[in-house]
């Protein structure tokens, strides 16, 4: 019994609390765990902690604190706060501000413009000054976003030198020529020996195509980094050939990512060059490779479809506008045996093999044969690993609608966690002649109401989600959908009958305050704005799991 209180002694000592929070990754558990614990075993530094939590919004706090979300006044609790505070970001905006930075903390630099669009009018032609955690804790510097134009680039390599504990960098370029890359990849070949993650990218229109891959083939060789991305760099087709080689034979890069850079995706399938060996196939240390464009042609789908037969990996992507033979795609996808995260997107899909290994499945922007779709149904009906699936902007009938509906309860009862359903048009009127055999037995709130005014395919919807009991958390997202406000009190009505289901109902057609008080009078809780809760679930806040989607 003594050494019983003993262990429990030891376990709620401060110090050792500290450690155990620092491990936490989510927000909700740091909270649930301090405030479980009795007073003696929080310190200074812990009540700091709970106390930046009441002024500032919970995902940014942690597990990083965006420096940027931290008012003024906080600033003294924050200094407290820090030795239990993983890591903190700083901006180009917010600048660590005189802050003494505990040996614990590691530093984020977010020093890139948050716009988008590659077509926006031209920044002022300034040099940026360059953040002072590059000159005031360099070492501690471990994760890097940075915006570099030409006038820049020069000092901020320079400056770059001296963060020699860069693990992650993401790096953008509004100008790129070879110079400009060649600098920077020296800087990496001399300076950043640990980095493990490094993302290429250019917003320039018509960015031109690089052929001297001699800088990316030396760091390569010399690196040992694992994650690669290239986003509208692309590479002349001699080059790309080049590259992809270098590519293939890394004996670290574990995961390869190519956004719209069409010939350097056709040079890992192209013919060899009679300068190189046969181009090697996909690694067995390649578990990830994700692969964007906004049109494949029949011929680049069907290449791909042979390479990655039997390939060892875990994570594939295949994103697109449009995309023309997924099938085979799908069939060489089952002859993965590791496989367990697969996204095709933008073809219609005539057949659907059965994947029982996955456990993240999205189709987007997919039409369906009706044997695909049966598939698609029986494999939620029989799965026991499939936690998230998206359907999102995919076109599905009624019929196909009423279907997913009726194997719904099963799946997130087994295993299911999240179905993307946005951007379906589930507003749309049915003709109500036209969808009679299927309505016999649904019990959806408001279920005449729906009748009378045609929203049949919402009422498809509700009826599933009114049988909804998972035994774990779930959600559903229905935003995007133009439903009507009768439709959203229905799934309203449906959702306060559930367990442990949230539902984004999010940029409807609604008169919000309506729907927040008819939830209200149910229990149903109002997480964030349009997003709702069955009554007895407790978190207080909702991230959505649902992908980046890139073609919309």
């Amino acid at each position: 019994m003594a050494a019983q209180q003993t262990i429990t002694h030891v376990w709620q000592q401060p110090a050792v609390v500290l450690e155990v929070t620092r491990c936490m990754t989510s927000p909700d558990d740091v909270l649930n765990f301090l405030r479980a614990l009795p007073h003696s075993a929080l310190d200074d530094v812990l009540y700091a902690l709970l106390r930046l939590f009441d002024v500032v919004r919970h995902d940014a706090v942690w597990p990083e604190l965006d420096l940027a979300a931290v008012p003024a006044v906080a600033r003294g609790v924050l200094q407290r706060a820090l030795p239990a505070i993983p890591a903190i970001r700083v901006s180009k905006y917010v600048d660590s501000c005189g802050l003494v930075l505990p040996p614990t903390l590691s530093v984020v630099v977010d020093h890139a413009s948050r716009t988008l669009d590659a077509h926006a009018s031209p920044r002022p032609r300034t040099v940026i000054m360059l953040p002072s955690a590059f000159y005031d804790c360099p070492t501690k510097v471990v994760d890097v976003t940075l915006d570099l134009l030409p006038e820049n680039n020069e000092a901020m390599c320079r400056a770059l030198t001296f963060c020699t504990n860069v693990r992650k960098a993401k790096v953008t370029w509004d100008e790129v020529d070879q110079p400009a890359i060649d600098d920077f990849l020296g800087m990496m070949i001399t300076s950043w020996h640990r980095v493990q993650h490094v993302h290429f990218r250019s917003t320039q229109y018509e960015a031109p195509l690089l052929d001297d891959i001699r800088g990316f083939y030396t760091w390569l060789s010399a690196s040992e980094v694992t994650s690669v991305v290239f986003e509208g760099i692309d590479f002349s087709p001699r080059g790309a050939v080049f590259l992809a080689y270098a590519l293939l034979q890394s004996p670290t890069v574990t995961s390869l990512d190519l956004r719209d850079v069409p010939n350097l995706t056709r040079a890992l399938v192209a013919a060899n060059l009679p300068s190189l060996p046969a181009m090697p196939p996909l690694p067995p240390h390649l578990t990830t490779l994700r692969l964007r464009l906004p049109h494949w042609d029949a011929d680049l789908v069907e290449a791909w479809a042979k390479k990655l037969e039997k390939a060892n990996l875990r994570v594939l992507e295949m994103d697109a506008s449009t995309l023309t033979g997924a099938t085979s795609l799908l069939a060489a996808a089952a002859t993965m045996p590791r496989l367990t995260d697969l996204l095709i997107a933008g073809d219609h899909l005539r057949d659907l093999p059965i994947l029982s290994q996955l456990q993240h499945l999205d189709l987007s922007r997919c039409s369906f044969s009706s044997p695909a779709f049966l598939a698609l149904t029986q494999l939620l009906s029989t799965t026991t690993r499939l936690e998230t699936l998206s359907l999102r902007r995919a076109t599905l009938s009624t019929w196909q609608l009423s279907a997913l509906a009726d194997v719904l309860p099963t799946w997130l009862r087994q295993c299911g966690s999240f179905l993307d359903l946005s951007h379906l048009e589930l507003g749309q009127l049915d003709r109500l002649r036209s969808c009679f055999y299927m309505l016999s037995g649904m019990k959806s709130p408001l279920r005449p109401t729906l009748l009378a005014l045609g929203h049949i395919r919402a009422m498809v919807v509700a009826s599933a989600l009114a049988q909804l009991q998972p035994s774990h958390a779930a959600a559903i997202d229905l935003s995007h959908n133009k439903l009507p406000e009768v439709t959203l009190r229905a799934c309203i009505s449906a959702l306060a009958t559930c367990e442990h289901v949230t539902l984004d109902l999010r940029a409807n057609e609604a008169r919000w305050d309506d729907v927040k008080a008819k939830a209200k009078l149910l229990s149903v809780r109002a997480v964030a704005n349009g997003v709702f809760a069955s009554p007895e679930t407790t978190h207080a806040y909702f991230t959505s799991p649902r992908r980046p989607s890139w073609y919309t």
